[in-house]
């Protein structure tokens, strides 16, 4: 199971270099490595998080949805209207701001 890790806290745990090796480089332990590593606090990163805002494209000229963080357009597929498929967008592909299945219909 992986988790994130604080990586300013990380530099921090990792001891400083134990002994010098015969062409100078400093070098610390691999298992004070690992033990530094498993030390790190785990972090919850903060997420963007957006709507898709549903109206017509300039340059497209056709219906479609927009991300409100970073404007980027998903056209609407008139062959599928049943279908809405812009709930398979988890989150913009172009900014990568979680979606949350938020619409706005306006």
């Amino acid at each position: 199971m992986s988790r994130l890790i604080d990586a300013d806290t990380l530099t921090n745990l990792i001891p400083t270099p134990i002994y010098t090796s015969p062409d100078g480089q400093d070098l610390v332990q691999m298992s004070d490595v690992m033990e530094a590593i498993k030390r790190a606090p785990t972090i919850e990163p903060e997420r963007k998080t957006g709507k898709w805002i549903y109206g017509e494209d300039d340059v497209a000229m056709c219906d479609g949805y927009r991300c409100n963080k970073c404007g980027f357009f998903v056209p609407w597929d008139y062959k599928h209207k049943s279908i809405d498929y812009i709930k398979d967008y988890h989150c913009c592909p172009n900014c990568y701001a979680y979606m949350k299945y938020e619409q706005n219909e306006d």
